[in-house]
Formats: structure tokens, C-alpha cells, sequence
């Protein structure tokens, strides 16, 4: 069970291990962004004080366990691979056709699930100040954004334990999950989406 940002670090420790050739893709390196990278981040975005704390501690620009991106899908053509310059083009750019809707929903796109992209809820609005919804872009948006956790650290706590649940031990199952997962909190939306994507990546 993980349960604390520092067993975030010991897992992706352990995931390194289990997959040395990925190593870089894996690891939470420490630290993250500088004090000025910062300052850039809160010109993107006023971000919530867990997101911009978390970005300071750990390097999320390269980290993808599972389905699961911890960073922007996007970078600038000019290749600038820093979380501010990624986050600045990928909620920015009119490359991402999702511009429009986030700005409207007052969103921003942090990370994704495969195609569909992660944000945090900027506002309180239809989700709460802070809050990790996914964006189901096959669905289609303004049907289908629903609430994954209530924070980014959350989100983080049930990201790897789903991932240490698949990859990592040997009770591969969804009851172990969910264990975890009620252990964790989470509201009944929640709960009923994290379930849907257990069964889909323990299969």
C-alpha cells in the first residue's frame, strides 16, 4: 500500500528496478523544478498549492506509469521539455483542439490516460478547486469529464498503487485495488472510475 508521498519515491524505486531499461520513464527524480521554474508555473496558472508543491519536489517531465502521463502531452516545436514550457504550450497552443474547452471549464491539462488528457480544476465550479478529472476525448468532453481525486497527491497515491497492483505484485487482482483504493478515499464518482480502469489494465 502506498500511502504517502514519500513511498511514492520507494515504489517508483522499485518499479526502476523491476524495469531497468525504462529506468528514466519510471523514477521520481528529486527535485523537481527550481525556484524560478516555479514562479513560471504560477504565470501559467494559478495552480494549487499541492500541484506547485509536488512539481517542486519531484521531476514529473519523463514519468509514465501504466496508461498513466504525470506531465503534459505537449511540447513547443522548438523542444523546450520543461514543466512550464510544456504546460504553457499544451493549455495554450491551438495545436490541442482541447484549448477552448479547458479555458471555458477553467482547467488545465497536467498529464493523460493514454489519449485522454488529465487536469486539475482551477476553480470551484463544477468540480472543486484543485480537484484531478480525466477528460474522455472519445466521448466526447462536454459529456464525459469525470472526477478522479480530489487533489494531485491523490491522484498520484492511486496511480501507483494501481500501477504496483499490475506490475509489481503477485495478487494481480481488482479486489486488491479496491482495497487500496477504499483505503485511499474516494468518492462514489470516483470510486465507479477507478474501477472501470482496474478492469481494463488487469485484465
Amino acid at each position: 500500500m502506498i500511502a504517502t508521498a514519500d513511498e511514492l519515491v520507494e515504489f517508483s524505486r522499485r518499479l526502476g528496478a523491476r524495469f531497468p531499461s525504462l529506468r528514466s520513464r519510471l523514477v521520481l527524480e528529486e527535485p523537481g523544478c527550481s525556484r524560478d521554474e516555479i514562479q513560471a508555473l504560477e504565470k501559467v496558472a494559478e495552480f494549487p498549492s499541492d500541484y506547485l508543491e509536488l512539481a517542486a519536489r519531484f521531476d514529473l517531465t519523463k514519468v509514465t506509469w501504466g496508461a498513466f502521463q504525470l506531465h503534459p502531452r505537449f511540447r513547443s516545436p522548438s523542444g523546450d521539455g520543461d514543466l512550464p514550457s510544456r504546460l504553457r504550450f499544451t493549455n495554450f497552443d491551438k495545436g490541442n483542439p482541447l484549448v477552448g474547452y479547458l479555458r471555458t471549464n477553467q482547467l488545465v491539462e497536467v498529464g493523460a490516460r493514454e489519449v485522454d488528457p488529465i487536469a486539475l480544476a482551477l476553480r470551484e465550479s463544477s468540480w472543486p478547486r484543485g480537484s484531478v478529472v480525466s477528460i474522455q476525448i472519445a466521448l466526447g468532453p462536454e459529456s464525459r469529464t469525470i472526477t478522479l481525486a480530489n487533489d494531485f497527491l491523490h491522484f498520484l497515491l492511486l496511480v501507483a498503487n494501481l500501477t504496483e497492483v499490475a506490475l509489481l505484485e503477485s495478487d494481480r487482482t481488482i479486489e486488491n485495488f479496491r482495497t487500496r483504493r477504499a483505503a485511499l478515499g474516494a468518492t462514489a464518482e470516483q470510486a465507479a472510475a477507478w474501477d472501470r480502469i482496474a478492469e481494463a489494465d488487469l485484465l
